[in-house]
């Protein structure tokens, strides 16, 4: 076999093949076992048909087609493999020469990794450090009304609306949902609607309906909704008195392993804090991968950075999906943007983090970093821990689980690693 390897660009290769028929001809052979296997002829049993009657039935072309593929298969892993060669998408195959008695010829273009030139990552990290974490009193007084009002009882109260009732509505909106209905149920006055609308409920009486428009703020989330005048239609459903109970030793004791407020207190501070500590972690690392990546030498794959538009396409679908009340039809319209315009618009976000994955992986490779069989199978069964219904259990694709955790363990070793140099 002959192999010629052509660079096209920085992240782009050409390898041709040029296979003697003498080196391709066991593929025939192994070409007619596969395909007779799956052959019914009468006469014949399944895996013991003669080439000439399988030749007849199916016809010459597909059997040199499939040894072509069975070649493909074999022979392209063995020149990276010999080359040194790591793609990272599958190669794009082209037949270019594949006829009796001649040398079987056909291009594989695969997308490889550019140099990736690092900085002095130790040193970036080093200049990034760890914010202090408090909780303030403001904080756990905010945490325990959260709790009073988790435990409130409720009365039907028989006139209008007045902020801090508890209200349940049914809405809809031709632009904000697309006409379809929605109910919600929150305290008037602290529902976090858009500015105004909570304004219009007041005064309301179970079972009035209600329009009215509302200008969205400027910077509204949704851009395509942002400074627009938007017409509601809104249904009081039920109006609710919220009693909150008493801070006291009593309402401590409700809650699992409290023997007083003191106790309560203690805790709600502690995981607070702990929670706080997590973002403050999570920040850093930000912080510091964005530091190193900013200052690195790389150019993302053209087929990663395609692959990672799919993505942010598919992740914005679903929050347009649960956070917009919309169809993604309705929201191109409202966009005034094809799908393929949407996925381009993420071009430069994609670049990013594909780069930021690539400048990671390679600080793993330079430090070293390991994986083990024994840590995956931990993570996978503490995941499998939370789901002891079999039959959730039995729809778990462990490879792809496992496979997924295998990164995430990798990438959360490097963090640490990149975190202990700011220490």
């Amino acid at each position: 076999m002959n192999i010629n390897i052509e660079k096209k660009d920085k992240s782009n290769l050409e390898i041709s093949f040029e296979i003697p028929w003498e080196e391709f001809e066991p593929y025939l052979d192994k070409a007619i076992s596969v395909l007779s296997q799956d052959k019914e002829i009468r006469g014949f049993r399944k895996g013991n048909i003669p080439r000439a009657v399988l030749e007849q039935e199916i016809g010459k072309d597909k059997i040199i087609q499939s040894a072509a593929e069975l070649a493909v298969k074999d022979k392209y892993p063995q020149a990276l493999a010999e080359h040194k060669i790591e793609p990272i998408a599958n190669p794009e195959i082209q037949i270019i020469k594949l006829a009796k008695n001649n040398p079987f010829k056909f291009k594989a273009k695969v997308s490889i990794l550019s140099e990736i030139k690092l900085p002095d990552y130790k040193e970036i990290a080093a200049t990034v450090k760890k914010k202090e974490v408090t909780v303030s009193d403001k904080e756990l007084e905010e945490t325990l009304e959260w709790l009073r009002k988790s435990k409130a009882s409720f009365s039907p109260l028989e006139r209008a609306a007045q902020p801090g009732d508890f209200i349940s509505i049914e809405y809809s909106s031709p632009k904000f949902t697309a006409g379809k209905p929605y109910k919600d149920k929150f305290v008037l006055g602290e529902g976090h609607f858009v500015p105004g609308f909570e304004k219009e409920l007041e005064g309301m009486q179970v079972g009035e309906e209600k329009e009215f428009a509302i200008d969205f703020p400027k910077d509204y989330v949704n851009k395509n909704l942002a400074g627009q005048k938007v017409d509601f239609k809104v249904r009081l459903e039920s109006l609710q008195q919220m009693a909150l109970p008493e801070l006291n030793d009593a309402f401590a004791q409700t809650f699992p392993n409290m023997n007083s407020l003191l106790d309560l207190k203690n805790q709600l501070r502690s995981e607070l804090k702990k929670n706080k500590e997590s973002k403050e972690q999570q920040r850093l690392r930000d912080a510091i991968l964005e530091k190193i990546v900013q200052a690195s030498e790389c150019e993302p794959p053209t087929s990663l950075v395609e692959s990672e538009k799919e993505y942010l396409l598919a992740d914005l679908k679903e929050k347009v999906k649960n956070n917009f009340k919309l169809s993604f039809e309705e929201y191109l319209k409202q966009a005034k943007k094809t799908a393929a315009e949407l996925k381009d618009s993420f071009l430069d976000q994609a670049r990013k983090r594909v780069k930021a994955f690539l400048v990671l992986r390679e600080i793993g490779k330079q430090e070293g970093i390991q994986v083990s069989e024994e840590e995956i199978s931990q993570e996978v069964q503490r995941i499998m821990d939370n789901y002891p219904d079999k039959e959730h259990q039995g729809k778990i694709d462990i490879e792809r689980l496992r496979d997924y955790n295998r990164s995430a363990i990798y990438n959360r070793k490097i963090l640490e690693k990149l975190e202990s140099f700011s220490q």
